[in-house]
């Protein structure tokens, strides 16, 4: 535990880790794995409960709690024995923590760019088409969140005993019941729902400044524009109010029981990290899994295009179980910033750490937010060329 203790400390100043990383056995037991992070926790004395905090102020604190995503590039890394694709539960929550983080960070800040700086407002159509895989993106976890919890509500069947739920949520090693039950990703959620909402209504708009011009650049945009109107509208088996719904009403429901349990801030925190590090659902949550499973999903359940979210391809996101899915997807190299896929041959970049790429785009010919995002991985690493 030692040298937990030292990668906590180190994790505080800002250094380095990877070489602390090195030193754990591949063959580590997956308890003495989680009791790792758990002390990486213990040592910084971080508080991970936002669930009594109002919606719009936990998202501010998540985004900008940089120990967090350090904490969870780690257990990113060690939540997995040796093979990187196939996460457990609290490596896919780090996964997505630490992803969910730079979409949202990216998707707000080319949004208000455009309407804020002068001189950017031209530039809105070919910005908003560099965040096509980024919307692709937030609108895949969103279908694979509803289609896990649709499959997990009819498991239930009127049966909502949390060890039940929690031994299918195991066994199937879904991670979406913890993405919604814990406050910190359920805040970057809330978040992520109201951007890709915001960002839908405004591509109408901008797709109408170049739809008549006639500059090749334009029609381009124009043609792209077109295909995420679509793919952000008629396309979509669901509305994406619903899916802020969805989080709003477990949050209120959250926050409600801890209310009424009378939970202390001491408490809470170490709830909350037990459903981070050993992917536990806390005995005092059981009520919200009955209102979850038993009120929440099948209203809506029945407001959804239920076939469409079933047979959605969502694999390249890298949370699925289904073999031979993930077996098609994994044919495909994918950027791990900009979330598209990368032509073949294309000079790329991987992380050290985590093993994910980006192509190596030259300077100058990308969006602004991706020559920014391109400093570092979304595991908090750096790149080198493969």
């Amino acid at each position: 535990m030692s040298l937990a203790r030292e990668l906590g400390i180190v994790t505080c100043y800002q250094i380095g880790f990877d070489d602390l990383l090195s030193m754990i056995p591949t063959d580590l037991d997956r308890g003495l794995r989680r009791r790792f992070i758990s002390e990486i926790f213990r040592t910084i004395n971080r508080n991970l409960d936002f669930s009594l905090d109002d919606q719009k102020v936990q998202s501010g604190k998540v985004l900008k709690d940089s120990l967090l995503y350090r904490i969870a590039s780690a257990q990113l890394i060690i939540s997995y024995q040796t093979d990187p694709k196939r996460r457990d539960i609290p490596a896919k929550v780090a996964w997505m923590l630490l992803n969910l983080r730079s979409v949202c960070t990216n998707i707000a800040q080319t949004l208000t760019m455009t309407q804020q700086i002068r001189g950017m407002y031209n530039m809105e159509p070919s910005l908003f088409v560099s965040l096509k895989g980024l919307a692709r993106w937030s609108l895949d976890l969103m279908i694979l969140i509803l289609d896990d919890m649709i499959e997990i509500m009819r498991f239930c069947n009127g049966n909502f005993d949390r060890e039940r739920i929690l031994s299918y949520v195991h066994e199937k090693n879904t991670a979406a019941v913890h993405l919604l039950l814990n406050s910190t990703s359920r805040a970057l959620l809330a978040m992520l729902g109201n951007l890709v909402r915001n960002f839908a209504l405004r591509i109408p708009k901008t797709q109408e400044k170049v739809r008549l011009s006639s500059r090749a650049n334009d029609i381009r945009d124009s043609a792209e524009l077109q295909q995420m109107e679509t793919m952000m509208g008629s396309d979509l088996p669901f509305d994406i109010r619903l899916f802020e719904h969805l989080i709003m009403e477990i949050d209120g429901a959250v926050r409600a029981t801890y209310q009424t349990a009378q939970s202390s801030a001491p408490l809470r925190s170490h709830l909350e990290q037990s459903m981070l590090v050993e992917a536990d659902i806390p005995e005092v949550l059981s009520p919200v899994l009955q209102r979850l499973f038993g009120d929440i999903m099948p209203r809506i359940e029945s407001q959804v295009d239920g076939v469409a979210i079933y047979t959605a391809d969502t694999a390249w996101l890298g949370l699925g179980e289904d073999e031979e899915a993930n077996k098609r997807a994994g044919m495909q190299q994918y950027d791990v910033l900009r979330k598209c896929a990368i032509a073949p041959g294309a000079k790329i970049r991987q992380c050290r750490r985590c093993g994910s790429v980006i192509e190596n785009l030259v300077d100058g010919h990308s969006a602004a937010w991706v020559q920014n995002a391109h400093k570092m991985c979304v595991c908090l690493s750096h790149w080198v060329v493969a």
